[in-house]
């Protein structure tokens, strides 16, 4: 069983276990960087509107 957010969410079997849990943390980091960039961005074009 896997758990997202502490709650569970599907079945995985035991063989692929690591290695989906492995791709679930890459999107998961791959969504907060992208996240952060734009939060940067954004912070970025209103310093230089001022």
């Amino acid at each position: 069983m896997v758990y997202m957010a502490g709650k569970p969410d599907h079945k995985q079997d035991n063989e692929g276990m690591v290695d989906h849990i492995v791709n679930l943390v890459e999107a998961r980091a791959a969504e907060l960087d992208a996240a952060e960039a734009a939060q940067a961005a954004k912070v970025g074009a209103l310093q230089a509107a001022e």
